[in-house]
């Protein structure tokens, strides 16, 4: 009984570090992780559900040359202007 009240001590977690997953518990474990990161930032729950949009421009493919390797297309972020 004494290792199991242990376990469930440290399956709680802390400020600074998340709770441990059991998977027995998974649900009360989810429950207690959404609280963790809710307390890191209120939003942060709501991202994980709905990431924020990202601004992408695509690398065209640019073919291999003499002096230059072929460089396949490819996503680049936009940079953020607020």
């Amino acid at each position: 009984m004494a290792a199991n009240s242990n376990s469930s001590f440290m399956s709680i977690g802390s400020q600074s570090r998340p709770p441990t997953l059991n998977r027995e518990e998974f649900q009360q474990w989810k429950i207690q992780m959404i609280s963790f990161l809710e307390g890191i930032h209120p939003r942060i729950a709501e991202y994980l559900h709905n990431p924020p949009y990202i601004l992408v421009k695509l690398i065209p493919h640019v073919h291999a040359t003499s002096t230059t390797p072929e460089i396949p297309e490819y996503y680049q972020p936009k940079p953020q202007t607020d």
